[in-house]
């Protein structure tokens, strides 16, 4: 496993949902920088979070029904989404703040849930202890090193909006690399079972 292509993907993916989660704690900093002040912030941040644990309660069941692929690619499309609605919010009104950011917390939520059940899928339970344990390692440290990003995007442009695009792009990565790691993981089922 730690030699294929499947893993190296895995390791690629993982990060990026926690990545794409930390665009929750920017979104308290974005509603000030709008204008609708922090405290409207923290109450969008709060529905941001309850999309989250609705994600995480749902998630988990869609993936044992319809797969991990189809759970992946659920969230990341709402997260995608939701980042999208935040956008569009700048030209449309600020009202529209309040689905996307339940839509993008829906999608988020799955920082912890797929990075279990995606080496699972892909490389069964044999081992699995040591590999997600590599998996984990590379979420966190991914995520903790990537989430100074969003500040830094900020400060150099004055706009949330190239952060934003930047999260956009993250979310593809990891649905692009869930499918890759997914695919190549069938190819080493066949090869060694």
């Amino acid at each position: 496993a730690f030699r294929s292509r499947a893993f190296i993907a895995i390791l690629i993916c993982t990060p990026c949902f926690g990545i794409v989660f930390n665009v929750t704690n920017h979104i308290t900093t974005y509603a000030s920088v709008i204008g609708i002040g922090a405290g409207m912030g923290a109450y969008l941040t709060s529905i941001s979070l309850i999309g989250g644990t609705l994600g995480k309660l749902t998630l988990g069941r869609f993936s044992d029904k319809k797969g991990v692929k189809f759970a992946v690619t659920l969230a990341e499309c709402c997260a995608i989404a939701g980042i999208l609605m935040v956008i569009l919010s700048t030209w449309v009104g600020t009202w529209l703040l309040f689905p996307a950011v339940l839509i993008f917390g829906y999608g988020a939520s799955t920082t912890s849930l797929m990075g279990a059940l995606l080496p699972r899928t892909v490389f069964g339970d044999r081992d699995y202890d040591k590999i997600l344990s590599y998996t984990s390692m590379s979420m966190s440290l991914g995520a903790g090193l990537i989430n100074p990003v969003y500040g830094y995007i900020y400060d150099a442009t004055g706009s949330y909006l190239p952060s934003f695009g930047f999260a956009l792009g993250i979310a593809v990565l990891c649905i692009t690399m869930a499918y890759t790691a997914i695919a190549d993981g069938k190819k080493l089922m066949q090869k060694y079972n």
